[in-house]
């Protein structure tokens, strides 16, 4: 089939604060160049001239555009902007070739366990989850879903600044178990903070969460020298992944190469962005990519919701209309990334068709109490279901399965785990072969 399916992920991290002195700090991180005077004037200037520096003429533009510099400081300004996209005038203004509207998938982040907040970010679980679940829930006929994002705790825990360690913290895990008990939510798909990948987050998720939308690679390999954060693979270093639009498997020992991995990651490019931007040509490769191959393509596209995403809607489908006109072949058709994913890979031959069976055994008699977990009808997608227990003094701690036999493994509750009396509640989370999320609460 000749088509291109288009989603629009959203980093959705709430509102963003950056001061005038945030603003020279990060000419001075990205370029090197330490400006004497600070101050609104010499800012202005600044944005109007190139500077000489290393013998290199330097737009400080690039990063400070009139979109660029632009934050929704506040909830309030996220909410008209929210409001305004939840409507049948901005969603209907954007239509695919099947006349269905715009869409976006929001992966939501939870800041938290952080001292320093310097740039003003709402703090807490479910914070941001729960403004924009509230949002899907009441415009449900747009086709919005909400997915994860995370960003690794910083070395001294500041909120302005993304790490790329996973374990440092086990936040992480907390997090997660609580949108399983707390929210019965279990992502099917990611996003990583900063677009940083390393081999421990490569590893962490091929064992929960099939999808990835994370690649930003580009065909340009002198592009991520421009800037000092990307410069030598630091922050989201992609340089060596696919760039031609593929869905791929990684490596078990480098995720940006092709290997033998379940987890699949697909590629989005930031719009209107200083790196690894959609363009035209671009998206006019997307639309040729499906039309010399007659398979489906994933094309994505990636935001954040502290900048005006309207602005940058506008943007991308003038692009994707553009390439339709010069591909009269090829449809194209907005989903949100589970659905892309499974429609590509698959080509609609999925269905939910897991059956997990809980047997549990609690009084103790003869063995430690115990829970032993079965799956029939479909594999489930990693090694093992993600386990989720919250205790009585409300402490959330994931623990790890161990296998029984094929698609069964078991879990005890004693000393060297956590004794069953000082358990509240318990939950499992898993996605299936296709994607698919199934949750189950186990009650006591």
């Amino acid at each position: 089939m000749k088509i291109v399916y288009i989603v629009h992920a959203v980093d959705t991290e709430g509102p963003l604060y950056e001061s005038l002195s945030a603003k020279f700090k990060r000419i001075k991180d990205l370029y090197g160049i330490d400006v004497k005077k600070r101050n609104y004037t010499e800012f202005k200037k600044l944005l109007k001239k190139k500077i000489i520096h290393n013998n290199k003429k330097i737009n400080i533009s690039d990063i400070f555009s009139s979109h660029l510099n632009k934050y929704n400081e506040n909830w309030s300004q996220i909410n008209e902007m929210i409001d305004e996209m939840m409507t049948d005038q901005f969603r209907n203004k954007y239509k695919d070739s099947f006349n269905d509207c715009y869409k976006f998938t929001w992966h939501c982040l939870d800041h938290v366990g952080f001292i320093n907040n310097p740039r003003k970010r709402t703090l807490g679980f479910h914070k941001i989850y729960d403004f924009y679940k509230k949002k899907i829930t009441n415009n449900k006929k747009y086709g919005d879903s909400i997915e994860w994002h995370f960003h690794p705790m910083s070395t001294f825990k500041d909120a302005n600044f993304c790490a790329t360690s996973y374990f440092r913290d086990p936040i992480i895990y907390e997090i997660l178990c609580r949108k399983i008990l707390d929210r019965n939510f279990f992502p099917s798909s990611y996003r990583a903070g900063f677009q940083a990948e390393r081999p421990d987050s490569n590893w962490f998720l091929e064992q929960w969460i099939p999808f990835d939308i994370t690649n930003m690679s580009i065909k340009n390999k002198t592009h991520w020298e421009k800037f000092r954060d990307f410069k030598n693979g630091r922050s989201g270093n992609w340089r060596n992944a696919p760039s031609n639009w593929e869905i791929y498997n990684p490596d078990i020992r480098d995720y940006q190469k092709k290997g033998e991995c379940k987890r699949y990651i697909g590629r989005a490019l930031n719009i209107l962005n200083r790196i690894a931007t959609i363009t035209q040509k671009e998206v006019d490769n997307a639309f040729k990519r499906t039309d010399k191959l007659k398979k489906p393509v994933l094309m994505g596209v990636s935001s954040h919701d502290w900048r005006d995403i309207r602005t940058e809607v506008d943007f991308v489908y003038k692009l994707v209309k553009s390439a339709s006109k010069k591909f009269k072949n090829v449809k194209f058709k907005f989903l949100s990334v589970q659905e892309a994913f499974q429609k590509t890979i698959f080509n609609n031959k999925v269905k939910k068709k897991l059956k997990i069976k809980i047997i549990k055994s609690f009084k103790g008699n003869k063995d430690h109490p115990n829970l032993i977990i079965k799956t029939s009808g479909c594999e489930i997608f990693g090694p093992q279901p993600f386990l989720a227990i919250k205790t009585k003094n409300n402490q959330y701690i994931h623990d790890n399965f161990d296998f029984i036999k094929k698609n069964t493994w078991g879990y005890a509750f004693h000393e060297n785990t956590l004794s069953l009396d000082k358990v509240k509640e318990i939950a499992i989370a898993t996605n299936d072969q296709f994607g698919f999320t199934y949750i189950k609460k186990i009650y006591l």
